[in-house]
Order: C-alpha cells, then sequence, then structure tokens
C-alpha cells in the first residue's frame, strides 16, 4: 500500500499556485471583456451612408486605401436586383456579404471577392464610381477567426457631382445574395459578366 504525505509546506504552495493560476485566469477575462468592449464602442460611428466610420484598423498602399479601384475594373459581377432595404450595404447593421474568407491566404480571397463586386457598381445615374478600402471596423462574433471575431471592411465611394464620400459596409466572413444597395446602379449585362468569368478563369 503506497502512502502520500504531503506537509503543510506544500499544501501552502499548492494553494498558492491554485490561487495564483485563478487570478490569472480572472485577468485574462478582464482582458478579453474590455477588448470587447473597444471594439463595440468601434461601431458607435458610421450609422449613415454620409458619416465617417470610427475605424479600429485603417488600410492603406501608397498614401490611399486599398484595395482601390472604379467601375467597370477587372473582374465583375451580374448584379440583378437592388435591395429593397435602404440600409442594405450604407450602414453595419446591414453589411453587404460577397464572403471569401479565406484563413490560409490571410482574408486575401475575400478582398477579391469585394473587388468584384465593387467593380459591378456604378453612381445613381450611371456614373463611374472611384472606391478605396479604408479599413475596417465593427466586430462582430465569429468562431474561427482570430480572436473569435469578424470584422467589416469599409470603402469610401465617390464619383462626379457627390458633395463628400459615402462609405460601403462588406463582411467578407460571412457569404449572402448580392444585390445592389439603394441609390447605385450597374451597367453589367449577362454576355459581360459571362466574358469577365472566362477571363479571369482561374483567379481566386
Amino acid at each position: 500500500m503506497t502512502s502520500w504525505n504531503v506537509s503543510l509546506h506544500d499544501q501552502s504552495e499548492m494553494s498558492l499556485r491554485g490561487k495564483s493560476t485563478s487570478e490569472y485566469q480572472k485577468r485574462n477575462q478582464c482582458f478579453l471583456r474590455l477588448v470587447g468592449i473597444l471594439l463595440v464602442a468601434g461601431c458607435a460611428a458610421g450609422t449613415s451612408p454620409d458619416t465617417p466610420p470610427r475605424l479600429l484598423v485603417e488600410a492603406s498602399q501608397s498614401g490611399r486605401g486599398w484595395p482601390f479601384g472604379e467601375s467597370g475594373d477587372g473582374p465583375l459581377l451580374l448584379l440583378t436586383a437592388t435591395s429593397r432595404n435602404e440600409d442594405y450595404g450604407w450602414t453595419p447593421k446591414k453589411p453587404v456579404s460577397p464572403g471569401g474568407y479565406d484563413s490560409e491566404a490571410q482574408g486575401q480571397g475575400g478582398l477579391v471577392r469585394q473587388q468584384r463586386y465593387m467593380n459591378s457598381l456604378w453612381g445613381p445615374h450611371g456614373e463611374t464610381i472611384f472606391y478605396e478600402r479604408i479599413g475596417t471596423c465593427c466586430p462582430f462574433d465569429l468562431y474561427g477567426a482570430p480572436l473569435d471575431k469578424g470584422m467589416l471592411d469599409v470603402y469610401a465611394l465617390t464619383w462626379n457631382g457627390l458633395a463628400k464620400p459615402k462609405h460601403l459596409y462588406l463582411d467578407r466572413y460571412r457569404e449572402g445574395p448580392l444585390k445592389i444597395p439603394v441609390g447605385l446602379t450597374t451597367k453589367v449585362k449577362p454576355p459581360v459578366a459571362l466574358l469577365s468569368l472566362i477571363y479571369n478563369l482561374g483567379s481566386p
């Protein structure tokens, strides 16, 4: 029969270790809660297309937002319907959802899909839209993403005659039906979309 002898010193040390571990866990939980509060606060601004959003991370390359482009650039999508929801795309509560996120590619596949969508939009009277992704905002719970949080990508849009930029919110993590936001148009016709698809076959 084996007997175990644990001294008072050992018991005290074990108790301290347990307490230390417990305190560490509590501090870690408090830190994560604080991060969550700060992230959620990032959605406080940017509730309308004309209101500059409060960005958590800025995206820039060579002094401008990235990726960037204009109507008709590169790959195009066939968008057949305009949303009936005036918030669609224009507020964080109703983002456009191209999806395409790939953790192995660090989310680049999602950005490619976003560009295809943005390339397929024109202004209210067919004006060429110039767009650039200015950063990310508005975190939401998403298991498997970094810190189990997804974020929305924010694009600034301008076109001739527009007084100040408007902002579209896109979700690269979740995929859903793609529509045209209220106030915008498209010029992409089925033959053009098909030719664009064939030409860019094999791209992400």
